[in-house]
């Protein structure tokens, strides 16, 4: 990578709009405020110093630079230039001279002409030209730029390189993030796949707070986690079909929630016609419900990124679920691998992996032992929950050609699961569930 440091008078740097990229991938969206803008060039009218722009020598896609630094100051520069906006009605006035100038809502075109020679052509431009630069160098130099800048961490963890970082921004682009209620403001769809990236790579309920998934990008700059991108992607392709239309329900954390729960049941199972149809009414009703409850609500609002809070609004939206579905129909399993039958909703109870745990010579567990059920369960967290919760309701787990669960009858309004497999060593395990 080699530098430039170059001196462009501010009318020169107006005619290179059309050479200049103001949107590379590592750039954030125009974000200033217009008093932010008006400010500008205020300063400039007084001859104040602003910091250097760096450009990079790219000439791609039709641009001869891309902006590296400096790019809201550059749009500001353009739109004043163009007479877009004013300045701030309460500018005071410039002194050139022994001349006072008004320039209170003034656009450029308006301002005295002696003023805009003065002041606006002859004014330069500190311009750092880079050239021979990989991807990579200039990601880390925006990163190393910005560091110390008010940028959102979604902002920076965007300019940092790696393949964390490209991961992220192609899942980011799934059409399933068209169908939430918010925009993709400062990267905020960035925000949430990496979110979803971090569920992922923890399997399940976890802290995603920002030092947690910068700490993520790094972890993983070098090689990406090709599994969990995988499994991302079909989750996202399922959420893409689960929500024809944009969500008004699709908030940041509500996408989490919904993320996490497609996330727990699709492993394993063939989702059916029967529960595509009738996902989406459920959890518009059952969620419309869930805002009302006092508890949701504070676990939506506040550190809605601790684990804490992500664990307990999964635990309510997955025992709605189960309350809501209660019929999942027959399940043939082989080796470990489920098909749900038609006219079946879901398949969830090969999530138990039953036929992968049983050793052929026990015929006997009994379910109150935690490490070994604890097993047969994805999300290791929720059981123990479950588990601590039900424990005195669990008798026992009889194997012998038939396995049953036996809940007492308080618990059946929260969670009913019974299962009759017929167990075959070889040829694995044939399953009707209800849950």
């Amino acid at each position: 990578m080699e530098t430039k440091k170059e001196h462009w008078p501010l009318l020169s740097f107006k005619e290179y709009e059309k050479d200049i990229n103001p949107n590379p991938t590592y750039q954030r969206s125009a974000v200033w405020k217009p008093n932010q803008k008006r400010l500008l060039i205020d300063s400039i009218l007084r001859k104040i110093d602003i910091p250097k722009l760096y450009l990079r020598e790219t000439n791609s896609n039709g641009f001869t630079y891309e902006i590296i630094d400096g790019q809201q100051r550059m749009r500001a520069l353009w739109e004043f230039l163009s007479n877009k906006y004013p300045l701030s009605e309460e500018a005071e006035e410039v002194l050139v001279g022994d001349e006072l100038f008004e320039v209170a809502e003034s656009t450029y075109d308006e301002l005295p002409p002696k003023l805009k020679l003065e002041r606006i052509h002859k004014y330069t431009l500190d311009v750092v030209i880079i050239q021979q630069a990989t991807e990579d160098e200039i990601a880390d130099l925006f990163y190393r730029l910005n560091n110390g800048t008010p940028l959102k961490p979604a902002e920076v963890r965007n300019a940092m390189p790696g393949e964390m970082t490209k991961s992220i921004r192609e899942l980011a682009r799934h059409r399933f993030f068209s169908k939430v209620s918010f925009a993709n403001f400062r990267y905020a769809y960035d925000q949430v796949a990496a979110q979803m990236m971090m569920l992922e790579l923890n399997g399940g309920p976890s802290d995603i707070p920002d030092r947690l998934l910068s700490k993520m990008y790094a972890d993983h700059q070098k090689k990406a986690p090709k599994v969990a991108i995988d499994r991302m992607t079909q989750v996202l392709d399922t959420l893409d079909k689960l929500f024809p239309a944009k969500s008004r329900l699709l908030n940041r954390a509500e996408t989490v929630n919904v993320y996490l729960l497609i996330s727990f049941l699709q492993p394993g199972n063939k989702l059916t016609k029967t529960f595509y149809t009738d996902f989406l009414p459920w959890y518009q009703q059952s969620e419309a419900k869930r805002l009302r409850d006092n508890e949701y609500k504070l676990y939506m609002t506040s550190a809605a990124n601790s684990r804490r809070s992500v664990e307990e609004r999964f635990k309510i939206v997955i025992m709605d679920f189960f309350a809501s579905f209660p019929a999942i129909g027959r399940v043939n399993a082989s080796h470990s691998h489920a098909e749900v039958a038609d006219g079946a909703a879901l398949g969830r109870v090969t999530h138990l992996r039953i036929a992968g745990e049983i050793s052929e010579q026990d015929d006997f567990v009994e379910a109150g032992h935690a490490p070994v059920i604890a097993k047969l369960f994805c999300f290791r967290q929720l059981f123990r929950r479950l588990f601590f919760l039900f424990y005195q309701a669990l008798e026992t787990l009889p194997i012998n050609f038939g396995i049953q669960f036996k809940f007492r009858t308080q618990l059946c309004n929260q969670l009913r699961i019974g299962t009759e497999d017929k167990v075959h060593v070889i040829s694995g395990v044939e399953r009707s569930s209800h849950v």
